[in-house]
């Protein structure tokens, strides 16, 4: 929840992902989307954030940043997934 533009773009990017393999695989070239789980980077802290919170949105928000905290915190190292990447 409260993530739907991110959502919404990751799956352009998926969608436009696809289209491109399809279009260049003739000519020997493949497209690939690497999307990790939550990796330990600076990403929760790099969000942008409104000035000022609507108050309906408020807890349900600090619970969803508390979840994506954790989740990012515990996630891997970002070269483990840079490795795992370069080996497959």
């Amino acid at each position: 929840p409260y993530s739907a533009l991110y959502a919404s773009t990751k799956h352009a990017i998926e969608g436009y992902s696809e289209s491109l393999d399809h279009e260049l695989r003739s000519f020997g070239i493949r497209v690939v989307l690497v999307e990790p789980a939550y990796t330990r980077t600076s990403f929760e802290e790099n969000l942008a954030r409104p000035d000022q919170l609507l108050d309906i949105y408020g807890t349900a928000r600090a619970g969803m940043d508390v979840v994506l905290r954790k989740a990012i915190e515990t996630g891997d190292a970002p070269e483990i997934v840079a490795k795992t990447v370069l080996q497959a």
